[in-house]
């Protein structure tokens, strides 16, 4: 694993490293966001029903793609972040269907949401 050998070489003095983990992204920037991609918000404005793999009532986090940048940007700053992972905040914790239904919201759509079955 990446991190692993980077930790590795921290550890031996060759680099420097923190690591800022997030959850699944939505936001600018992620065309292929597990829940709030290109694809479910047009969806969404046609007012069809957006898919997703998996339980759409599942607990889920899901971290904004401008704060999960700000968040790494200030780690990037930070000398008492050398060495460390960080598991960066949520902007949503809930289901992937609420989440779907709060982007809905200001549309003055449902948020329909289909599951697309697994194998």
């Amino acid at each position: 694993m990446l991190a692993e050998e980077l930790f590795e070489a921290h550890r031996r003095g060759e680099v420097e490293v923190s690591c800022g983990r997030a959850a699944d992204f939505f936001g600018p920037g992620t065309p292929s966001s597990v829940a709030l991609n290109p694809r479910a918000i047009e969806r969404l404005r046609a007012g069809k029903a957006v898919e997703v793999f998996g339980d759409p009532d599942q607990p889920h986090g899901y971290s904004y793609t401008p704060d999960v940048a700000r968040a790494l940007a200030e780690l990037g700053t930070r000398l008492e972040a050398l060495g460390k992972v960080f598991h960066l905040p949520l902007a949503w914790a809930g289901s992937t269907r609420g989440l779907i239904e709060r982007a809905a919201a200001p549309l003055g759509l449902p948020g329909a949401v289909r599951a697309i079955p697994g194998r």
